[in-house]
């Protein structure tokens, strides 16, 4: 019996994972197909590639250690890719087994090549054991030429191509098949920079339809381009009809002043949309935005309660410089030392008889 489930996992790589259920005993082992790109130093590739870039791609097999009580696969005898490349971005070339298999190719076509067929068998004493720890079996050279997709597993539109098959079991008579039709996944996503394959103007690697030159944004992602779309931010309400066509959240501004009526605490009255200290005064007429009894026209930060002055002018209000010890130091205090040392000062100022005739005739701030 075989079960067959699907998961997904981060860089656009997506693992083909399929359950095997040996005999009575019921052993399960989990099968993950993973690709990593690499570059001509062996560094994984995580951006856009130049048109015409070399690329290594690593086909590795493990078992996936998010399911518990999962036992290794331990007598994996026949690994198959049978793939094509299906877009003129990609070009596949050398396709290596990097396993102690006897291997052949299907086709023995010239290189550079769209498609790329081998199989690789084992004698009982070569099996591989799958464990979570991911096993390269393959690598194949690809030229990436513009934004396409690798495909190592998949279904393809080439009728020979069957994509990936394992066979594992304990003797050869007792074979369970993993087919690539019961997979998914398995694929790998290349972005060439600077590339523009249906000149628009807009690379396609952000272009949200590389190929179709009318069409580059889907703000909605409902797989309608905006140009087509009737409703480009999916939120019910009509282009022509919606104020902010591009914002989900609004869709009218019935006082016209460029605010959604949403986000606007005054929707009709076009002089005012905001209203800091929430008293129901909008800002243009508050003379206290943030009502903390400084004026605006006096106070260095008018939308922050928290804050009056800037001594130093350095942006950032005295209270908080203050809390985190970096703020403007008192250059008065007791015989000319800071507040904060006032209290020793007057400690020996008594016992000194006082300060010095300079230090006097400066003043003394007054200590709480």
């Amino acid at each position: 019996m075989i079960e067959f489930h699907r998961w997904s996992m981060w860089s656009g790589i997506t693992v083909a994972l399929a359950t095997l259920v040996m005999g009575p005993s019921r052993a399960r082992g989990q099968v993950a197909v993973t690709l990593t790109a690499r570059d001509s130093l062996g560094m994984p590739v995580r951006a856009p590639v130049e048109p015409g870039s070399r690329v290594r791609v690593d086909i590795a097999l493990s078992i996936d250690t998010r399911l518990v009580n999962v036992s290794p696969i331990s007598d994996l005898r026949v690994l198959q890719f049978d793939f094509v490349s299906n877009s003129d971005g990609l070009r596949l070339g050398t396709f290596r087994w990097l396993v102690n298999f006897t291997t052949y190719p299907k086709r023995s076509e010239n290189l550079p090549r769209p498609s790329a067929e081998s199989t690789a068998t084992a004698s009982n004493e070569n099996l591989i054991t799958l464990t979570e720890t991911e096993l390269i079996v393959a690598t194949i050279e690809v030229t990436v030429n513009g934004r396409s997709t690798l495909n190592v597993v998949g279904s393809t539109t080439d009728s020979e191509s069957i994509g990936a098959q394992f066979e594992a079991g304990f003797n050869p008579l007792r074979l369970f098949t993993f087919f690539n039709e019961k997979m998914s996944g398995g694929t790998l996503q290349f972005v060439v920079t600077g590339a523009d394959r249906d000149g628009d103007g807009v690379p396609d690697a952000t272009d949200k339809f590389p190929t179709d030159p009318d069409e580059s944004v889907d703000t909605d992602d409902d797989g309608i381009g905006n140009n087509a779309d009737t409703d480009d931010d999916g939120d019910d309400v009509l282009d022509t009809q919606d104020a902010f066509p591009l914002d989900e959240t609004e869709s009218e501004d019935r006082d016209d002043d460029g605010v959604g009526d949403n986000a606007d605490p005054f929707p009709n009255d076009p002089t005012e949309s905001k209203d800091t200290d929430g008293d129901g005064i909008g800002n243009n007429t508050d003379t206290d935005d943030d009502n903390d009894g400084a004026p605006d026209a006096t106070d260095a930060f008018p939308e922050d309660p928290t804050e009056q002055n800037d001594s130093n002018g350095n942006g950032i209000g005295d209270n908080a410089e203050q809390n985190s010890n970096t703020g403007p130091r008192v250059t008065g205090g007791i015989c000319g030392v800071g507040a904060s040392g006032a209290a020793l000062m007057i400690a020996l100022t008594l016992a000194a008889g006082g300060c010095s005739r300079r230090s006097k005739s400066r003043a003394v701030p007054e200590i709480a």
